[in-house]
């Protein structure tokens, strides 16, 4: 689970920008609100548009102390615009369903506008089902954005930003052998290419088959009992270590093989509660240096449940490997994390979303070299205001702070954003 307000969507094209600001006229920050508009014949589009402002105390996410000059400031706060304009579309075909999406979202810095970006995020699904016994979904999702935090960039003094561009593919398919089992498979890939060099070793393909056995009795849960098998491949040799020094070893490969036994559960015993998560054993084995491979438990859980009328409340537990997004050069971080988010209807048009996110990380990624720890809190509250049926004011407070045992990565930040969000 990563963090709230970790990444921010976006790539580096500036001019598009501006055409999105002057096409969208309003919306957001950190909230997206979607409204549907159905036709007779039950297609149902969501549109969402807007414009929101953000002031932030750590844009760069860097220690209290340093120098931002040779990174292109004076401080280390900043403002920017955020816009954002999306659409969906959702159709039930007979037994089938169709969904469909796309979302643009642009960044204006007002003094670290080397960091100005436009990103994507696009996405396809189709559920399909043949007569009573087959069934299974394909689709796929494209997007390109902006880390929030680039620990090596920022190590070496530069301000040219990495954009990542990731894609995904799936397939999966079962067929019912009674009306309560089924026998299920499939296959996924997971792509992601850095535009920085210094990232480059953080190019990867996850290429992934499973198998396994379904039982939904039909009371509302569903459980999948399967055996994963993931290959991952670096499209670049590892050069340099966590000191950011050449590899005395020499360049090496970071490709693996992975297994893994998993459980998933999805439950919903009411309209207003839910169960859904997975919980088993992943073994990871490196083709270079057996100190960097993995064994353990691995599990992530989302409960959702109604405290009263007015307060939802939702909980997320995980325990995850995570590939490398922004570390020094570890190929991947054990991170164990808990999050709390309720959501309360403080009247009849205001709704109020307090948070709390906690993250404790190791990168064992780099086998028997000094491991890299940190711990990550994120908390805060959002408020959200209807002016109108189809018009919200959206506002966001939050604090985000890093404990690493690098001084140097250690880094806290206050952020406040305020825009609308119009619906169509």
């Amino acid at each position: 689970m990563k963090e709230f307000n970790r990444s921010r969507i976006g790539g580096r094209r500036k001019a598009g920008f501006k055409g999105l600001i002057a096409g969208v006229g309003i919306v957001c920050g950190t909230t997206s609100i979607n409204a549907m508009a159905q036709d007779a014949q039950g297609d149902v589009i969501s549109l969402t548009a807007g414009l929101g402002v953000t002031r932030d105390t750590n844009v760069l996410r860097v220690a209290d102390g340093t120098d931002t000059r040779p990174l292109g400031g004076d401080s280390m706060a900043d403002t920017y615009l955020r816009g954002s304009l999306g659409i969906s579309f959702d159709r039930l075909i007979s037994q089938q369903r169709l969904q469909m999406s796309a979302e643009v979202d642009g960044y204006k810095y007002n003094q670290y506008d080397e960091f100005d970006n436009l990103g994507y995020n696009a996405g396809v699904n189709y559920d399909w089902v043949i007569g009573r016994p087959f069934f299974g979904r394909v689709g796929g999702r494209l997007s390109q954005y902006q880390p929030a935090i680039q620990d090596r960039g920022l190590q070496q003094g530069t301000t040219d930003r990495n954009e990542v561009e990731r894609q995904t593919l799936y397939l999966n398919g079962g067929i019912r052998f009674t009306p309560s089992w089924s026998a299920i498979a499939g296959w996924d890939l997971d792509r992601r290419r850095n535009s920085s060099s210094l990232y480059s070793d953080a190019d990867f393909d996850y290429n992934s088959l499973e198998g396994g056995l379904r039982f939904a009795p039909g009371t509302g849960a569903e459980i999948d009992f399967v055996y994963r098998r993931t290959a991952g491949d670096y499209k670049n040799l590892q050069v340099n270590g966590p000191d950011g020094l050449p590899l005395l070893t020499g360049p090496r490969s970071s490709d693996f093989d992975q297994d893994a036994l998993l459980m998933r559960v999805s439950y919903r015993p009411s309209e207003d509660s839910r169960l859904a998560g997975r919980i088993g054993y992943t073994k990871r084995s490196y083709d270079v240096d057996s100190t960097r491979d993995f064994s353990g438990i691995t599990t992530g859980f989302d409960v959702e449940w109604a405290q009263s009328g007015a307060i939802q409340m939702l909980v997320s537990v995980a325990r995850d490997i995570e590939p490398d997004d922004s570390a020094i050069t570890a190929s991947y971080a054990d991170a164990k994390s808990f999050a709390i988010r309720p959501t309360i209807q403080a009247t009849g048009k205001i709704k109020l979303t307090p948070f709390f996110q906690f993250v404790d990380r190791t990168y064992k990624g780099e086998g028997s070299a000094g491991e890299r720890k940190e711990k990550f809190y994120a908390f805060g509250i959002g408020a959200n205001y209807e002016i109108r049926r189809n018009l919200n004011a959206v506002f966001d407070l939050r604090r985000e702070e890093r404990n690493a045992n690098v001084d140097s990565l250690d880094f806290d930040a206050n952020i406040l954003s305020a825009g609308i969000v119009a619906r169509f």
